[in-house]
Parts: structure tokens; sequence; C-alpha cells
């Protein structure tokens, strides 16, 4: 139970520092799912939980197209393999499949630095992945 909530405060913290480099508020109230939501801009939002060990960041890139495309999940397949084209993160659908997540684990020994790194790389992708999945829908029409 103590273990919890260090990470519960780690995370805080580390968010908070992160929201007062960035000039950004920060809204200390947790979401219904326990996640915190950090908002860079009006097309980067992600939320934030800690987990046993480290923290867990989750944001969501679109909806999927109607229809088959394995094309695209190949494409995500291939982005996903050693986190080659996400960073380090992972390219996810929703549970009920309609839209495109990208997720991304952080390990517990995390400093502010490194978390501020995390957040920078995983923003870059994120916003990269927002763009490729709204040019393929274009494409497709």
């Amino acid at each position: 139970m103590v273990r919890k909530w260090i990470y519960a405060y780690m995370l805080e913290h580390l968010i908070s520092s992160l929201c007062e480099k960035l000039n950004r508020p920060f809204d200390k109230e947790k979401n219904q799912e326990d996640f915190y939501t950090l908002t860079l801009n009006d097309e980067l939002t992600f939320e934030l939980k800690e987990q046993y060990p480290g923290f867990y960041i989750k944001s969501d890139i679109g909806e999927m197209p109607d229809g088959s495309h394995e094309d695209l999940l190949i494409h995500f397949m291939k982005a996903n393999y050693l986190g080659q084209g996400t960073g380090g993160s992972t390219l996810a659908l929703s549970p009920d499949t309609k839209r495109l997540m990208l997720v991304l684990n952080i390990g517990e020994d995390t400093n502010a630095r490194e978390f501020s790194d995390h957040i920078e790389t995983f923003a870059n992708y994120l916003d990269y992945w927002k763009a490729y999945l709204e040019k393929y829908k274009n494409t497709k029409r």
C-alpha cells in the first residue's frame, strides 16, 4: 500500500514539475479511470497513471477508418517492432477497436529530466501518427 502511494506522489510531482517548466496548468484531479490529464496544446493531450512499478501514458490518435484496412494494421505492427517507429511506445487499438492509441510505459527510476524527455518523444510520435492516420484516411476516400 505504501508503495502505491509513493508512485502516485512521484507521478504527481513529475507532472507538476513539467507543467511548471512548460508554463502549463496542471489539474491534480484524476478522471474516473484514475488518470491525470496533461494537455500540451489543443491537439496533444495525454493521460498518465502510476503503475507498479513505474508510470503509464496513453493518448488517442484518432478513429480507425471504417472497413478492412489490413495494410494500415500491418504498417502499425511494423512500427511497433522493437519500438522503431514509435520511439519505444506502442500503437494499440482501443478495447472496442474503433480508435487508435499510443501508449508508453516508463520505468520507476525516472527523474524529472528523463520524464520530460519521455513526454517530448511521446508527443513527437503522437503528432506523427495523428498526421499519418489523417493522411491515410484522406487517400482512401
